[in-house]
C-alpha cells in the first residue's frame, strides 16, 4: 500500500491516506477515547469527499469510545475488532447518523455494533439494512425491533455469538430475522414471526418445507428453493393463482416434485402433488422437479396457462372432460415424450395465438386425435416432433400450427398414407396451414 500523505488529528492519531483519498491505516495513541475521521487538515485537499477503509487492518485501539465522522467524509468501512469499545459515534456527515452504532444514512444501513458485550441490548429501531460483518465481536445476542429490516448483505452475522445460539424449531432465530438452519434438519417451518431469511443459510439437507401462508416462500433465496422437494401450505385463506405462475417465471423451486395444501381451503387443493381448483375443474400448477407420467383425473376441464411449464414429466394422459389447454402449458419439459389429448378437447391451442407447446424436444411424435377439429396458430411450432398423425374429423390447421419441427412422415386418415423427405416438409405443411381440409 502506498501512502501519500499523513495527517495528524487533534488527539494525536496519525491517518494514513493513499492516492485515491482514502484513509488505509491509522495510529492512535494508548489512552485516546475518541478518534476523528477527516481530511480537513491535510493540506493537499483537492476536493470534498474522502473514503476511510480500515478492514482487515490488524490493530486494536480498546481506549477509544468515541468516532467521530467530519463533514468531507462519504464512506467509512472498520472492523468493529478496531474500535471493540466504541459507544458513541458523531456524525457530521450527512452520510452517517450520529448514535451508538455505525449507521450509513442513505439507506439506513446498520454497518457496525461494535463488540457489545453479553449484557447489552442491540436496537435496530429504524434499520433497514445489515451490512456486511456488521454483528462480528460482537457478544450480545439480545436484539429488539428488526421489524424494518429488508436486506441483509452477506456474511452479515459472520464473527458474531448469534451464531453460537441453540437451535429452536431447527431454527437460529436473531428477533425476527432467520440466521441458521441445523444442518441435520430435512424439514423445517417458516411462519409469519420471520421477517426475513439470511440468504447465504445452506439448505441442502432441507427436503421438506412448510409455510403458514403461500406468500412466505418470497423469503427464500433461489438456491435455498432449489433445495425444496416438497412443499406444505398450511393456508386457509385464499391463495393468489398468480402466486403459482410467479414460481414458473422466477425459476422458484425448480426441483420441486409435490406441493401440498391445507386440506380445507376453499379454493385450492392438491391430487399427487400437483394443484388443482377446488372443484377439480381447473389442473393449476405441476411442480417443476415432477417426474414421471401424469394421469390427469376425469373432470378435469381446463390446463391453466404454463401450468406443467419447466416440469420434468415424460408423459401426459387428459380425461375426456377436457376442454382448454392454456398458453405455453407445456413450455421447457425436457423429458416430455408423449401427450394423449384424450377424446374430449376439440381445439389446440389458445385464441391468443401462444403455442401449447414450446421447447419440448423429446417430443418425436404426436397424434391429434380424431374430435380435435381445429390447430391454432403455431399451436406445436418449433418443437423436435418427426412424425405427425392427423386422424380423421380435423377441419382447419392454422398457420404455422406445426412450423420449425423435424416432420419426415405425416400420417392422415382423410389422405392417403404419404411419407415425405425432410426437404419436402417445409413445402408440405404450409401448404396444409391455414387452409380447411375435407374428407
Amino acid at each position: 500500500m502506498k501512502i501519500n500523505y499523513v495527517l495528524n488529528t487533534e488527539e494525536g492519531a496519525s491517518l494514513y491516506f493513499d492516492g485515491t483519498r482514502t484513509i488505509v491505516d491509522i495510529d492512535i495513541p494508548d489512552g485516546a477515547e475518541t478518534i476523528t475521521f477527516t481530511a480537513e487538515k491535510s493540506g493537499s485537499k483537492i476536493c470534498s469527499y474522502y473514503n476511510v477503509f480500515l478492514r482487515g487492518i490488524k490493530k486494536q485501539f480498546p481506549d477509544v469510545k468515541e468516532i467521530i465522522i467530519g463533514k468531507d467524509i462519504t464512506n467509512v468501512t472498520i472492523d468493529n475488532e478496531m474500535f471493540p469499545n466504541v459507544r458513541k459515534v458523531t456524525s457530521k456527515s450527512v452520510y452517517y447518523k450520529s448514535g451508538t452504532m455505525l449507521i450509513f444514512a442513505k439507506n439506513d444501513r446498520l454497518d457496525n455494533t461494535f463488540c457489545l458485550q453479553p449484557d447489552e441490548t442491540i436496537d435496530v429501531s429504524g434499520i433497514k439494512r445489515i451490512g456486511e460483518r456488521a454483528f462480528s465481536g460482537c457478544l450480545s445476542t439480545k436484539m429488539i425491533n428488526a421489524e424494518k429490516v429488508d436486506l441483509l448483505y452477506p456474511n452479515a452475522f459472520d464473527g458474531s455469538m448469534f451464531l453460537f445460539q441453540p437451535y429452536k424449531n431447527n431454527l437460529i432465530m436473531v428477533d425476527k430475522i432467520m440466521i441458521s438452519v441445523n444442518p441435520t434438519a430435512d424439514e423445517i417451518a417458516i411462519d409469519d414471526s420471520i421477517k426475513i431469511i439470511l440468504s447465504e443459510i445452506d439448505f441442502s439437507k432441507v427436503k421438506k418445507l412448510h409455510v403458514s401462508k403461500f406468500q412466505n416462500i418470497e423469503k427464500l433465496s433461489l438456491a435455498q428453493a432449489a433445495c425444496i422437494k416438497e412443499l406444505y401450505i398450511d393456508e386457509s385463506e385464499k391463495i393468489d393463482a398468480i402466486k403459482f405462475d410467479t414460481m414458473k417465471n422466477y425459476h422458484l423451486f425448480e426441483n420441486l416434485k409435490k406441493i401440498y395444501i391445507k386440506n380445507d381451503n376453499k379454493w385450492f387443493k392438491t391430487i399427487d402433488g400437483i394443484v388443482y381448483s377446488a372443484d377439480g375443474k381447473t389442473l393449476v400448477f405441476c411442480p417443476s422437479g415432477k417426474t414421471g407420467f401424469v394421469d390427469i383425473p376425469d373432470g378435469t376441464e381446463k390446463i391453466c396457462d404454463r401450468a406443467f411449464a419447466n416440469s420434468k414429466i415424460s408423459g401426459v394422459s387428459m380425461p375426456d372432460s377436457m376442454r382448454e389447454i392454456g398458453g405455453y402449458a407445456f413450455i421447457n419439459c425436457p423429458n416430455l415424450e408423449h401427450i394423449d389429448f384424450g377424446c374430449g378437447i376439440d381445439r389446440l391451442g389458445t385464441s391468443n395465438r401462444n403455442q401449447i407447446m414450446s421447447n419440448c424436444n423429446k417430443m418425436k411424435r404426436l397424434e391429434i386425435p380424431s374430435q380435435v377439429k381445429y390447430i391454432s396458430f403455431s399451436a406445436f411450432a418449433n418443437q423436435n416432433i418427426e412424425k405427425l398423425i392427423l386422424n380423421e374429423g380435423l377441419l382447419y390447421i392454422d398457420a404455422y400450427a406445426f412450423s420449425g419441427n423435424n416432420i419426415n412422415e405425416v400420417i392422415t386418415i382423410f389422405f392417403t398414407c404419404v411419407r415425405f423427405m425432410p426437404s419436402v416438409n417445409n413445402i408440405f405443411l404450409p401448404a396444409l396451414s391455414g387452409r380447411t381440409i375435407s374428407s
